[in-house]
């Protein structure tokens, strides 16, 4: 195809699910967003991201992206850049903005139909607040005398020693000696977190990610490096709690555990993050393979989330996070293959989450900073930071370019995630197998009541032949192409089909 018709073709056939009228989100199905926000964009040109300079795009990510939520990563005060280890759980950290400019963001994301979450790290405080530094809280933390021979002052986790020598005592602290864990034995901690939850609901916050939801309890003070069933506990008593703040309020855990203890955990929060997910993706598509036993081996992945959290768990997929290495790295900068990649996951049941620069191929690897690097906006926008240069983005095409070209990454996402909000199946419906007649070419069926839906996505970069069952079946979106009758699939592209 030629070329300039090939983009006029694919600018008509995204034009059209973007303007579509969108049935009013559902919580539990929208796309979201996650924000480093020392990262995202500057409203004051010193350089660091901050909640205004969010409050500013949120047309980029309502309107142009088209995200129904955000996942802001701590926005607490504390003494590191990443910002898990806080000092302060009902501030804003001064380099991000005020309080006021927080309820801002929040009045006006929600005026565009957007919900906010906040990173809420518990398991830990910084070494630095208050409580730690206070002798009356000394109980609200894990201490000992080295006497009592059920600890071991040797035990170590990923490396580094889990309890830390502080005058003639050791604290425990499983992530790092400037992160203490906490004491949930203690009602007084209980009370505490859910207090601070009580708060931020209160102000207009929709929920918040949960991190190390996992280690909780049994960390290493009897011995035991977890204690998933007495977390899950906890975070049962949380969730209750926070549900009679807000009944609409949105928990999603991190939890990288095997599959049986993350449903657990699941099971207590109503929703997890779909860890090992994006590594599949990568190398279905790197490494080639069946994508009918990837889709196997996912549905039944999710049928055990089903039957141990129950029906009314929500998936949360997502290709990487903050904690990785960025997947257009992982994929070799390669467009065809980012896009192929988006759509598995972004056509999944569950609430989607997009890492920041994810959709315009950002890369990353190594020390987490690297992971974490400015949004690359372009040169011209007021809003770009400046807080770290990346060794890893020096080609990376900003979004004022990509905005111009329908061939490119943004564009793919754009698209993608405007057809999940124009299609109810795509949604809110079921998954099942189906069979593409292509091991190379994944398949399956997304069904509500109403509609069902075919989805095809192609994981090659030649045109490949599909088996669509009859002709009742029509083809009413693509990534790339005609709308109308069944044909091959184009190079790493994305067919949906709906039965007449």
């Amino acid at each position: 195809m030629h070329k300039k018709a090939y983009i006029l073709i694919l600018a008509l056939a995204l034009a059209w699910v973007l303007v579509m009228p969108c049935p009013q989100a559902q919580a539990e199905s929208g796309v979201y967003y996650e924000i480093f926000v020392r990262a995202f964009a500057d409203s004051d040109g010193d350089g660091v991201g901050d909640l205004r300079g969010i409050t500013q795009k949120l047309d980029y990510l309502a309107d142009t992206l088209g995200v129904e939520g955000l996942w802001l990563m701590p926005t607490f005060p504390s003494p590191s850049y990443h910002g898990y280890d806080i000092t302060d759980y009902r501030a804003v950290s001064p380099d991000y903005g005020t309080m006021d400019d927080m309820t801002e963001l929040l009045e006006q994301a929600h005026a565009r139909g957007m919900r906010v979450l906040l990173d809420l790290v518990i398991n830990h405080t910084s070494w630095e607040h208050p409580w730690f530094l206070d002798p009356e809280k000394r109980d609200w933390y894990h201490w000992t005398d080295g006497q009592d021979p059920s600890v071991s002052l040797e035990r170590q986790m990923w490396g580094r020693p889990v309890w830390n020598k502080r005058g003639s005592q050791w604290y425990y602290a499983i992530f790092w000696e400037g992160m203490p864990d906490l004491n949930f034995d203690n009602p007084a901690v209980r009370q505490e977190m859910k207090d601070i939850a009580t708060f931020w609901l209160e102000l207009g916050v929709d929920g918040f990610r949960l991190d190390a939801v996992s280690h909780i309890y049994g960390s290493g003070e009897t011995g035991s490096i977890q204690d998933i069933g007495a977390s899950a506990e906890w975070w049962r008593e949380f969730t209750a709690h926070c549900l009679s703040v807000n009944p609409d309020c949105i928990l999603v855990g991190e939890a990288w555990e095997p599959m049986d203890e993350r449903a657990q955990i699941g099971e207590a929060l109503g929703s997890v993050f779909h860890f090992d997910l994006g590594e599949e993706i990568v190398n279905l598509l790197r490494r080639g393979g069946s994508a009918e036993v990837w889709l196997d081996n996912l549905l039944r992945r999710l049928d055990m989330y089903q039957q141990v959290a129950g029906p009314d768990f929500v998936d949360a997929p997502f290709l990487s996070n903050h904690d990785q290495d960025r997947v257009a790295g992982a994929l070799r900068n390669n467009i065809g293959m980012g896009r192929a990649a988006a759509a598995m996951y972004l056509l999944l049941p569950g609430r989607p989450f997009v890492y920041y620069g994810e959709e315009i191929g950002m890369q990353g690897a190594g020390p987490d900073e690297e992971k974490r690097t400015p949004m690359l906006w372009g040169e011209e926008d007021p809003q770009q930071t400046s807080w770290r240069e990346s060794r890893y983005n020096t080609k990376t095409v900003p979004v004022d370019v990509q905005l111009e070209d329908p061939a490119s990454l943004l564009w793919a996402y754009r698209g993608l995630i405007g057809a999940r909000a124009a299609f109810p199946a795509l949604r809110d419906g079921g998954i099942t197998a189906h069979s593409s007649g292509n091991p190379r070419v994944a398949a399956w069926r997304r069904s509500t009541p109403e509609q069902s839906l075919l989805v095809y996505i192609n994981l090659e970069a030649t045109e490949q032949q599909i088996k669509v069952p009859d002709r009742t079946w029509r083809l009413v979106w693509s990534l790339e192409g005609s709308l109308g009758e069944a044909r091959p699939i184009a190079p790493y592209g994305v067919d949906i089909y709906e039965k007449n």
